[in-house]
């Protein structure tokens, strides 16, 4: 977090240099990754819980993970 307010700082500063402006694309494209990851991780739990005792949860959940894998 303290790295993204920097590069935030930096930009608001004009002071963003092409190397800063790809490290803070690299740091949103692996904070990008890790979300993605744990969204499938919590949806994949949600249907594993839900599976057998509530079929509506389920769908619901089920439709997430579709959209967001």
């Amino acid at each position: 977090m303290a790295a993204a307010m920097e590069y935030e700082r930096m930009v608001k500063e004009g002071s963003m240099e092409a190397t800063d402006y790809r490290g803070y694309g690299w740091l949103h494209m692996r904070m990008f990754q890790i979300c993605k990851r744990k969204t499938l991780e919590y949806f994949g739990k949600a249907l594993e819980l839900s599976k057998d005792t509530d079929k509506k949860f389920y769908y619901t959940a089920k439709t997430g993970m579709d959209e967001a894998g």
